[in-house]
């Protein structure tokens, strides 16, 4: 329910921004959210037995088990985040709905002429501090939140940018036209 609160917040935050630009279709952001979470349920359930750290769990000794997992949980991470970044970048090209998190940020970028992943980064870096502030003053312990999620943080913002540059780089050089417009900019 949190989850879905802040989201709200976030549909809220992209109608003040464009005010009277803002188009009802986005309103579809809300119901996206609860079938972005059934998805995320169900990827888990699916791909839960065919996790690496579990096989390397198994397959090595217990006094080696815990760089082999961490290794593992860090390369899933990694495809994970490749994944995400690589998702978020065909939406922004593609000028479909976002979640209602990304759709702010471009809604942010948009009016205020800054760049996207930076500004994803600095976001979803203020939400984990805010969730590690509360974790600490309400159950006086981390839950939940580790090296990992800082890691994702940047992993997704610097693939985003990395992945953006190489497709405008490469619309750039298919349309000349594209080119001299950023060239007298």
């Amino acid at each position: 329910m949190l989850t879905f609160a802040v989201n709200l917040l976030f549909v809220s935050g992209q109608i003040l921004i464009r005010k009277r630009e803002f188009e009802l279709f986005q309103l579809l952001q809300i119901p996206m959210l609860f079938i972005f979470g059934v998805c995320i349920d169900l990827g888990m359930f699916i791909s839960e037995p065919f996790l690496l750290h579990d096989f390397l769990l198994n397959a090595a000794p217990a006094s080696e088990w815990s760089f082999a997992v961490y290794a593992s949980r860090h390369a899933e991470l990694l495809f994970g985040c490749l994944v995400l970044a690589s998702g978020i970048v065909l939406q922004l090209e593609a000028n479909t709905l976002l979640l209602p998190g990304d759709a702010l940020v471009k809604d942010f970028c948009g009016k205020y002429g800054f760049e996207f992943s930076k500004i994803k980064m600095s976001l979803e870096s203020l939400l984990v501090i805010s969730s590690l502030i509360l974790c600490l003053t309400s159950l006086h312990e981390l839950r939940g939140i580790r090296e990992g999620t800082f890691l994702a943080i940047l992993y997704v913002g610097t693939t985003i940018r990395l992945i953006r540059g190489r497709i405008r780089k490469r619309t750039l050089a298919d349309c000349p036209a594209r080119l001299s417009k950023r060239k007298k900019k």
